[in-house]
């Protein structure tokens, strides 16, 4: 969330419309979003909030509502097919995410196949993971999991902190030898992963995961084109209650092109 809004500021502007499916994610990650925007000198010119099974003709109020108010960014919450609909809604409507874009914590490859490049083109997603990351260890990853899959196609951060988790427990199973859930848990504190991400390290603190940080835009072809990210994995805050606009921004480090 921090490093995103760092982004949208520096790259687009201080202006953000803030568009959410209604329940404790997407508030919570509007509370964190409008302090950091407010530390930077930002203005939130709008807050709507959608029921989960939220339809495309239910979006079509909110994207008035944006093209009339004209933000530099808007800042999505919204999941689901929902997250699909409102995207598509706001092409059709004569959105351009080239211009101004849709910024997400969730919207990974599988919505944006569902969007369609032409709808899809220029938004912004933050995530720990995206296919698009040039790494020996993702190129290992995407090799093994096309061999047995037949493609990459549905590769998302999803299936990516599946494949970990599940690479996690085997090193923890391993080394107890027993199934046992307090042993298992005490061998993961502080355990480690060359994930496909990057370097992964459950925080001995709070039980949470150190992840990577990238910030990356959909090109014409609906493909995620890695534009910055920052340096080393960040220290989990599960709660982050008081977000500070620096907090990672030093650390931060723009990359040019992208692709595997």
């Amino acid at each position: 969330s921090v490093p995103l809004a760092n982004f949208l500021m520096n790259t687009y502007g201080k202006r953000v419309f803030f568009v959410g499916s209604d329940y404790i994610y997407p508030r919570e990650s509007n509370r964190v979003m409008r302090n950091v925007l407010r530390q930077g000198g930002g203005e939130v010119t709008g807050e709507v909030y959608f029921d989960l099974e939220a339809e495309a003709a239910d979006f079509s109020g909110v994207v008035d509502e944006i093209m009339k108010v004209k933000p530099d960014a808007i800042f999505s919450t919204v999941v689901g097919q929902a997250c699909i609909e409102f995207y598509k809604a706001y092409h059709l409507a004569g959105g351009d995410g080239r211009k101004c874009p849709i910024a997400s914590l969730t919207t990974n490859e599988g919505e944006i196949d569902a969007i369609g490049p032409e709808a899809s083109a220029g938004h912004i997603t933050a995530a720990p993971y995206f296919r698009s990351v040039n790494s020996p260890a993702n190129r290992r990853f995407l090799k093994a999991y096309e061999e047995k899959f037949g493609s990459t196609v549905d590769v998302t951060s999803c299936c990516e902190a599946t494949y970990s988790q599940v690479h996690m427990f085997a090193l923890a199973l391993e080394e107890t030898g027993e199934i046992d859930t307090e042993c298992l848990r005490e061998a993961l504190l502080g355990a480690s992963f060359d994930a496909p991400q990057g370097q992964i390290k459950i925080d001995p603190d709070n039980n949470h995961t150190y992840l990577q940080s990238r910030i990356a835009k959909v090109d014409n072809n609906g493909e995620f084109v890695i534009e910055a990210k920052v340096r080393r994995a960040i220290k989990p805050d599960p709660y982050l209650v008081f977000p500070a606009i620096h907090d990672w921004s030093f650390r931060t480090l723009k990359v040019a092109g992208g692709g595997r």
